[in-house]
């Protein structure tokens, strides 16, 4: 099961546009702010999500108007951000998907000027790596995932670049198909042993001891 999140954070209108038409998912999930693109544009989602403090009253009532049966409003106080609630949804549809073999969440809008709504996203990377979904933060020139064990990097993916980040206090990592490779190296929070590496094979190997912020870039 495939799923995409659209998130309120910066949303670049061409390229989320053409990824929600390419990639055959089976749900859409619009989060506050979020479902300002598909008013703008006229896509279709299947769920609307958030407390919709980010949006103003003259789309919130266009979208209740529209599309008022999709809708989910939560409180403005609480402890868990709109973007959280969004991919516990996606993850509870995967669960309920019987058939599923495999899953996937996409989420777009996740990075932008909040940095702190950015830190946060990646920390959502969390939950849904450990349960063996395949969940990435996307946009037009960055991918970001969480290695928990082992990746392997096509370079036909076209992300030519990409630095890795402990998720943890340190973790023991050994890269190969690299420029720089790295043999069961050690690496522990507050260094930058990881950042700006390239693949140079077709396959580009990781292999982890602990959680790894891995950041695939175009450029």
């Amino acid at each position: 099961m495939r799923i995409a999140v659209v998130t309120g954070g910066y949303i670049e209108y061409d390229y989320v546009g053409k990824e929600l038409e390419t990639g055959s998912y089976d749900a859409v999930i619009a989060c506050d702010s979020g479902c300002r693109f598909f008013l703008d544009t006229g896509r279709k989602f299947d769920y609307a999500v958030g407390d919709f403090d980010s949006i103003d009253e003259e789309s919130y009532r266009k979208l209740m108007a529209e599309h008022g049966n999709k809708v989910t409003k939560y409180p403005s106080e609480k402890d868990y951000t709109d973007t959280e609630i969004a991919i516990k949804l996606a993850m509870d549809l995967i669960d309920k998907d019987t058939m599923c073999k495999s899953s996937e969440i996409d989420i777009y809008g996740a990075t932008g000027t909040r940095l702190d709504h950015v830190l946060g996203n990646i920390e959502l990377l969390y939950e849904p790596t450990m349960k063996g979904i395949k969940i990435a933060i996307k946009d037009s020139h960055n991918r970001i995932e969480l290695i928990r064990d082992k990746a392997m990097l096509n370079r036909s993916m076209g992300y030519p670049y990409f630095s890795i980040i402990p998720f943890g206090e340190e973790a023991t990592v050994s890269e190969s198909g690299t420029k720089y490779e790295l043999d069961n190296k050690r690496i522990t929070r507050g260094i930058t042993l990881g950042i700006s590496n390239e693949i140079v094979a077709d396959t580009a190997i990781i292999t982890t001891s602990s959680p790894l912020v891995l950041i695939l870039a175009r450029d």
